[in-house]
């Protein structure tokens, strides 16, 4: 037991370290800002996926195309929003850690009156347009391997680029964020595996000043020969309380044909964040010959 918390106590340091450094109560003594995901495309700050504590040991890519209707103005008010999407993650040196990037490559969006009057947009501005995508670089650090009696816990760094344009259209933020994760995974019998993560998440939100918002996540997956399917829920809660706390339900099932596995995604998002995402790709693992 001694060396498993010899182990443990300098990752939980360091990240309670950073969560406080990180996350300071702000007074309220102004104007809230509405930068926040209630108010914006879906893309401009997400609701990280929950990490399973699994890490990847062999080169892995996948691409996909979104369909995500925002239905902020209620229904028969449909906005529409198209994207290509990519992932990478690539193991570095060793298998305790993983560079990743992510994002949109390039988006497209309809959007309509109604829309555009709750996210305070000219209205003069084109209802129909694209613009660069949300690029998310981070690193995943396995500070504990799984064993019979603990779970595997890994350790998580994402900053989020600010190549997101288009502010004045209520698109992206167009100012860089970053999110912290610390998250614990153990296999189950029969297939199954349980997975959670708690962090926080900031983004800018005016000149000199943050949002700080608290994350937690869950999921319950199940794999076998052919099939990887899961099912999770995330969360974070910004110091504003105005449009910044999202709350989104996600599914994915992979389908396993030996290196390549077609994946079909969806999420529903409440609260501040008004969307519902169709995803459909295909993800490929470089498998690395041992030498």
């Amino acid at each position: 037991m001694k060396p498993l918390v010899k182990r443990l106590l300098p990752a939980i340091a360091l990240f309670c370290c950073t969560v406080a450094s990180a996350y300071v109560p702000i007074k309220v003594e102004y104007q809230t800002t509405g930068v926040a995901p209630a108010f914006f495309g879906p893309y401009a700050y997400m609701v990280p996926d929950v990490s399973d504590g699994v890490m990847k040991t062999s080169p892995y890519a996948e691409l996909s195309f979104d369909t995500i209707v925002g239905h902020i103005a209620g229904k028969g008010n449909e906005d529409y929003t198209f994207a290509p999407a990519f992932n990478v993650v690539i193991p570095l040196w060793t298998d305790r850690v993983n560079l990743k990037v992510y994002g949109e490559i390039q988006e497209y969006y309809s959007d309509n009156a109604v829309t555009r009057t709750l996210r305070r947009v000219d209205p003069s501005l084109p209802l129909k347009d694209h613009d660069a995508g949300a690029l998310y670089f981070g690193v995943d650090l396995l500070v504990l391997r799984e064993a019979s009696w603990w779970p595997a816990v890994v350790l998580s760094a994402t900053t989020l680029s600010a190549t997101g344009d288009h502010y004045e259209y209520a698109r992206h933020y167009d100012a860089p964020g970053y999110h912290f994760t610390l998250s614990a995974g153990k296999d189950l019998p029969a297939g199954f595996r349980l997975s959670a993560y708690a962090g926080f998440l900031c983004w800018q939100i005016d000149r000199g000043r943050q949002n700080d918002a608290f994350m937690l996540g869950a999921k319950a997956s199940y794999s076998c020969s052919w099939l990887q399917a899961s099912v999770e829920y995330g969360q974070y809660s910004g110091v504003e309380h105005y449009g910044d706390c999202p709350r989104v339900i996600k599914a994915r099932a992979d389908f396993r044909l030996g290196s390549v596995a077609p994946f079909l995604y969806y999420s529903h998002g409440f609260n501040d964040w008004p969307f519902d995402q169709f995803r459909v790709g295909v993800s490929y693992t470089l498998k690395l010959k041992s030498r």
